[in-house]
């Protein structure tokens, strides 16, 4: 079962991503610990990373969280905040890393949009395309 595809993973694990192989490149050696954080987070509270919270709730077995999160009046899958508020919300995240040696890196990520709906649904779009175009051998481009 995959409890978190949006973006309650997505951009946290590209941060991991982005830090480890500067890591690499720099000290030729991977981090052993890597931290990440929200820093500032604008937007609605997106159906699916409602649905995220469920299931985690649901998977680790805390009862007062299930019970808290069902009475939340939160949005279901697919649905999510207004137009106005995609579109103005933003994201900032952090990571830190350490190697096994004290040598440490640092990395921000920004998003615009709101990180649910905005941002996820861009990943999203943008990882099915790049799948599309290494399996089915096509070039896609823009046009302005």
């Amino acid at each position: 079962t995959v409890l978190s595809c949006g973006f309650d993973s997505v951009p946290l694990d590209l941060g991991v991503l982005f830090l480890q192989a500067d890591a690499l490149q720099r000290f030729g050696q991977p981090l052993q610990r890597v931290q990440g954080r929200v820093l500032r987070m604008r937007g609605g509270v997106s159906g699916g990373t409602a649905a995220s919270l469920r299931g985690h709730a649901l998977a680790l077995g805390w009862p007062p969280s299930r019970a808290l999160i069902g009475r939340l009046a939160l949005p279901q899958p697919g649905l999510g905040p207004c137009w106005r508020l995609r579109e103005t919300g933003s994201v900032n995240l952090r990571f830190t890393g350490q190697t096994a040696y004290g040598r440490s890196l640092a990395a921000t990520v920004h998003g615009d949009r709101d990180p649910g709906h905005g941002r996820t649904a861009r990943m999203l779009a943008k990882s099915a395309l790049r799948r599309l175009q290494a399996h089915a051998g096509l070039r896609f481009s823009l046009v302005a």
